[in-house]
């Protein structure tokens, strides 16, 4: 959390030239420890309690099987800005989180094309970092089958498509699906995470908003 906080002042001072004493900083990271505290000890409270609510299937995160990792990647456009960021999370059958990372790009992007370009970006990611048998979770349901189907697309997302097919014929033991977007929330939040332009960050202890979702998601089973 300490980590975090000297990361967030840090981009305060970037970009909004706001400076903060050692002092105020930790203990506004202590404030938010105790917070995050009360809010998982709510959330495991209220997972004990029997409850009647139906979920519909696929609204919430699933652990992948055991030996089996899950990367959960979406896009975030900015309304009104020619710029768009993307967001993934990789996590175990334990709910863990793992790593994540964020990036973002100053040009124009339909939502297909961003979220095109999000899944082929958390391929390449899968690829560099070396790991096997990884499940990808988009909640765009078009660039998804896209991307499984066999038909060729020649618009804006055209190369974005190849691409990730290209890295699917290769590995096998990859493959995309689609989720509901109450499902993808952690990957949500983490597009927004404050990034420079046309680079990317990449996050080992997830900020609060994040972290909220993964404990949400680790802590109450389907």
């Amino acid at each position: 959390m300490t980590l975090w906080a000297i990361w967030f002042f840090r981009n305060k001072k970037v970009w909004d030239n706001k400076i903060v004493t050692p002092d105020f900083a930790v203990n506004w990271s202590l404030k938010q420890l105790q917070e995050w505290k009360i809010a998982v000890s709510k959330v495991i409270d209220s997972s004990k309690r029997p409850t009647t609510v139906i979920r519909r299937e696929g609204t919430k995160w699933t652990r992948p099987e055991q030996g089996k990792l899950k990367v959960n990647v979406d896009a975030s456009i900015e309304q009104g800005s020619s710029c768009y960021s993307i967001g993934m999370i990789l996590g175990d059958h334990t709910g863990g989180f793992l790593e994540g990372k964020t990036m973002k790009f100053s040009r124009m992007a339909t939502v297909m094309e961003a979220e095109a370009s999000a899944i082929e970006e958390a391929l390449e990611w899968i690829v560099s970092k070396g790991v096997t048998e990884v499940l990808v979770e988009s909640d765009s349901q078009l660039a998804v089958q896209a991307i499984n189907g066999n038909a060729s697309f020649q618009l804006e997302v055209g190369h974005n498509i190849d691409s990730c097919k290209s890295i699917l014929a290769v590995r096998k033991d990859i493959c995309v699906r689609h989720v509901r977007r109450l499902a993808n929330r952690a990957a949500h939040c983490m597009a927004r995470i404050p990034c420079e332009l046309n680079a990317c960050v990449n996050v080992m202890i997830p900020p609060r908003k994040v972290l909220d979702s993964v404990v949400y998601d680790a802590s109450i089973d389907e």
